[in-house]
């Protein structure tokens, strides 16, 4: 069965690529419209690709050996694959370090 996207990752994808994600989005439909929309990217505005890539954290170095290890693939489909693990990573150290709420005034700052 299709994992259900996180509404924290959904909310990402859709501010950073300007895409609408269906309700109740599976981690296949993030892929598939995200790599459409890379690849429109690729071929169209290759530069704001770049940018996006940027500020959503996915190393210049890494794209491009697993672009070159993944030749034969859609490349569109392997960096929406990239950006789902790293905001995957990204959510996991958000909840890692999520300092736990408090009543207690005296600890705040």
């Amino acid at each position: 069965m299709d994992t259900i996207l996180d509404p924290t990752i959904s909310a990402s994808v859709e501010k950073d690529w300007q895409l609408v994600l269906p309700p109740r989005c599976t981690e296949t439909d993030l892929l598939a419209l995200l790599g459409a929309e890379i690849n429109r990217l690729i071929l169209h505005d290759f530069s704001r690709l770049l940018s996006i890539l940027y500020r959503v954290d996915i190393p210049e170095k890494k794209l491009r050996q697993t672009l070159h290890e993944n030749r034969d693939r859609d490349a569109g489909h392997v960096i929406a694959v990239m950006i789902l693990e790293r905001q995957k990573e990204k959510k996991k150290l958000r909840e890692m370090f999520k300092r736990p709420d408090t009543d207690d005034q005296e600890e705040r700052w």
